[in-house]
């Protein structure tokens, strides 16, 4: 059910699913975070990027959202580990 409202809410309201999105991130709340979408939106925007790799802003927000996904991934593995 709680799979379906993150969903519900991408399709429904892109930018709102984005802020929350952020918002969880930024409080490292990686337990609700809509993860399928989210890895969707991250492969797009790396197949956009691509196009225009010379730009030095791209190079930024791929950085960025590599350093974001292996926070997750870290604190996911710390976890299930401990």
């Amino acid at each position: 059910m709680i799979e379906k409202t993150r969903s519900s809410l991408y399709e429904q309201d892109f930018q709102l699913w984005v802020e929350h999105t952020v918002s969880q991130l930024k409080t490292h709340d990686f337990d609700h975070l809509d993860l399928e979408n989210l890895i969707e939106e991250v492969e797009a925007l790396g197949r956009s990027e691509r196009k225009e790799f010379g730009s030095p802003q791209i190079c930024v927000t791929i950085v960025s959202y590599t350093n974001i996904l292996r926070e997750i991934n870290h604190e996911l593995s710390t976890r299930f580990i401990a």
